[in-house]
C-alpha cells in the first residue's frame, strides 16, 4: 500500500511532528464532500530522536495517514524549529520500524528496570515457587506442576478485554520560495524559511488552502515549514475501496461514524462491527442479485475494518532528518497534532541520549541499555497540543544504579523466587526438627542427619504422606516408636504448616 502515509512521513520528519492537513477551499465547500476533514485520519505517529553530538539531533519518523474520502488534493504542512542539514527517505513496514529502531526492546526494558515492576515480578515468582514447593508436599511434585501449568494457561487464555462501541483568508503578492528541495520516489519536500509575515499564512492564502483548526498554527508562526502536496488515499486498495463506496455508500458512512464514536475496538467488537457493516451492505445491494458482488464486498469490509483498527501492518516511509538542536535543547514538536480533526491512534516518541545524560520529558518512561539512556513518550487516541523538549542534564547515578538492580532482580526473579521458597522450607523443616528435639526430647541429629535430609527430599517429590510411606516400607517402625524419631515426626509436624503456606501463597 503506497498510501499517503508515505508522503506524510516524508514531510513530517524534519519537523519531528505530524503536520497539519489542508484541503483546497473549493473542495471543503463541495456539498458532495461535507466531511472531508472528518474522514481523514492519522493512525500512527512513531518517531525516534537520537542525540548525535552537542549541536545536532537525528529524527527518524514513521507516519500512517489515510482518508475515507480519497481522491482529493491534500497538502501537509509541517513546521519545525531549525533548518535540516540532511534528509533521507526509506520505505518500511510498521513492524520492521518498531523492531529496527528498538521500540519493542525499550518497552520491555522500561518494565524490567522499574523497581516496582521488579518487586512485583519477584513476589509473583516467589508465590508460584511457594505454591510449587508446599503444594508438592501435599499433592506430589508432578501433581503440583500440572496444577500450576493449568493455572497459567487458563489465566493467559482469558487475557484482557476493553470496553467499546458504543478558513483560510488573506492574500499574498509573492509566492514563497523554498530554501531546500528534496526529491524522493513519488514525492518531494519543499522547506520554506522564516518570513516576518508568517510563511504558513502566506502559503495557505496563496494556494487557497484551509486547515481544520487555524489556531493550531499559532505556536509555529515564524518557524520553518515543510510542505508536500499529494492525493489522499484510502487505507486499502483504491479499486476495492471505490467498489465499496459505489455499491454501499451508507455502509462507508456508518464506518466513519463508528471511528469517530470509538476509534479503538477489541477483537470481539471488531467482529461485531464487521457483522453489522456486512448486514448494512447486503441491504444496500439487495437489488443487485449478485452473490459474487456481495462476497467481494464482504471481503473488502473485513479488510477495511482490520486496516482502520490497527491490526494491519501498515506500509510507510521512514524519513531520517539531521538538524540542529534548538538552543541546545533536544526537541520533537507534537503540537501540530491539535490541527487534526480526528485523534491520532498511537503516538510513540523515543529519545536516545548517552547513558551519562538525562532528559526532563514529562510523562516519559526511561531505561538504560546499549550505553544509552532511552526515554519513551506514549499516548493513544489523542491530539496533543504541546511539544516535547528538554535540556541535556548530567545523569543521576543513583537512578541508574536502581534501574540496574531492578533489571537484575526482574531477570532472575524466578530463580530468586525458588531460592526464597527453599530457604523458607529449610527454616520450617529444621525449625520444627529443632523444636521437637528440644521440647519433646526426641533424639537425633539435625543438619548432619542424612535420613532427615532424605525425608525432606522425598516430601517435596512425592508428598509428605508418600515420604512417610516409603520410610515405613524401608524401615518398619512400631507405632510407639514413631514419636521418638525426628525423621518421622518432622514431616508430620510440617504437614499442617505446608497447608497454611500453600493457602497463603495462593491468596497473595
Amino acid at each position: 500500500m503506497l498510501s499517503i502515509s508515505l508522503l506524510f512521513i516524508a514531510l513530517v520528519p524534519p519537523v519531528a511532528g505530524d503536520g497539519m492537513p489542508a484541503y483546497r477551499i473549493e473542495d471543503v465547500d463541495d456539498p458532495d464532500h461535507p466531511d472531508l476533514f472528518i474522514s481523514t485520519f492519522e493512525s500512527r505517529q512513531l518517531a525516534r530522536i537520537d542525540l548525535l553530538n552537542d549541536t545536532h539531533e537525528r529524527i527518524r519518523l514513521f507516519l500512517s495517514v489515510y482518508s475515507l474520502d480519497p481522491g482529493k488534493n491534500l497538502t501537509i504542512m509541517v513546521p519545525f524549529r531549525t533548518l535540516p542539514a540532511d534528509v533521507k527517505g526509506e520505505p518500511m513496514k510498521e513492524s520492521e520500524y518498531r523492531e529496527e529502531y528498538l521500540f519493542k526492546k525499550v518497552e520491555t526494558e522500561i518494565i524490567e528496570q522499574d523497581p516496582e515492576e521488579a518487586q512485583a515480578k519477584l513476589w509473583d515468582e516467589t508465590s508460584t515457587a511457594l505454591q510449587t514447593v508446599f503444594g508438592s508436599m501435599l499433592l506430589t511434585l508432578p501433581g503440583e506442576y500440572s496444577r500450576q501449568h493449568f493455572r497459567l494457561v487458563e489465566e493467559n487464555g482469558r487475557g484482557k478485554n476493553q470496553d467499546s462501541l458504543g478558513e483560510g483568508g488573506g492574500s499574498v503578492k509573492v509566492e514563497p520560495v523554498p530554501v531546500q528541495h528534496y526529491e524522493f520516489d513519488g514525492f518531494s519536500i519543499d522547506v520554506f524559511g522564516v518570513d516576518s509575515a508568517g510563511i504558513l499564512d502566506d502559503y495557505l492564502a496563496l494556494k487557497g488552502l484551509v486547515i481544520p483548526e487555524s489556531s493550531a498554527l499559532d505556536r509555529y508562526r515564524g518557524q520553518y515549514v515543510a510542505v508536500i502536496e499529494a492525493e489522499s488515499k484510502p487505507p486499502i486498495d483504491a479499486e476495492d475501496y471505490d467498489l465499496l463506496r459505489t455499491w454501499a455508500p451508507n455502509t462507508t458512512g456508518a464506518l466513519i461514524a463508528q471511528i469517530r464514536y470509538n476509534p479503538t475496538l477489541t477483537q470481539d467488537k471488531m467482529w461485531d462491527l464487521k457483522d453489522t457493516l456486512y448486514r448494512m451492505m447486503r441491504e444496500e445491494v439487495r437489488d443487485a442479485n449478485n452473490s459474487d458482488l456481495r462476497y467481494e464486498l464482504q471481503s473488502v469490509i473485513y479488510e477495511l475494518v482490520d486496516a482502520i483498527f490497527g491490526s494491519t501492518d501498515f506500509e510507510g516511509e521512514v524519513l531520517t532528518v539531521d538538524l540542529p538542536l534548538d538552543g541546545g535543547k533536544i526537541f520533537f514538536p507534537l503540537g501540530t497534532s491539535a490541527g487534526w480533526p480526528n485523534q491520532v491512534g498511537d503516538i510513540d516518541i523515543l529519545f536516545r541520549v548517552p547513558e551519562e545524560k538525562d532528559l526532563d520529558i514529562e510523562k516519559a518512561e526511561d531505561a538504560y541499555f546499549d550505553d544509552s539512556h532511552w526515554y519513551l513518550f506514549q499516548m493513544e487516541q489523542a491530539n496533543p497540543g504541546f511539544d516535547l523538549e528538554s535540556e541535556l542534564m548530567d545523569g543521576d547515578e543513583d537512578r541508574k544504579a536502581a534501574a540496574a538492580r531492578a533489571d537484575w532482580v526482574y531477570d532472575n526473579s524466578q530463580t530468586l523466587g525458588y531460592i526464597i521458597a527453599a530457604v523458607i522450607l529449610l527454616v520450617l523443616w529444621f525449625g520444627f526438627a529443632y523444636y521437637l528435639r528440644r521440647n519433646y526430647k526426641i533424639e537425633g541429629r539435625l543438619v548432619r542427619d542424612p535420613v532427615l535430609w532424605g525425608m525432606l527430599g522425598l516430601s517435596v517429590l512425592i508428598s509428605i504422606p508418600g515420604a512417610l510411606l516409603v520410610y515405613f516400607m524401608l524401615k518398619p517402625v512400631p507405632g510407639k516408636e514413631i514419636k521418638e524419631r525426628l525423621a518421622t515426626m518432622t514431616p508430620i509436624a510440617l504437614y499442617p504448616a505446608a497447608v497454611v503456606m500453600l493457602v497463603l501463597a495462593v491468596a497473595l
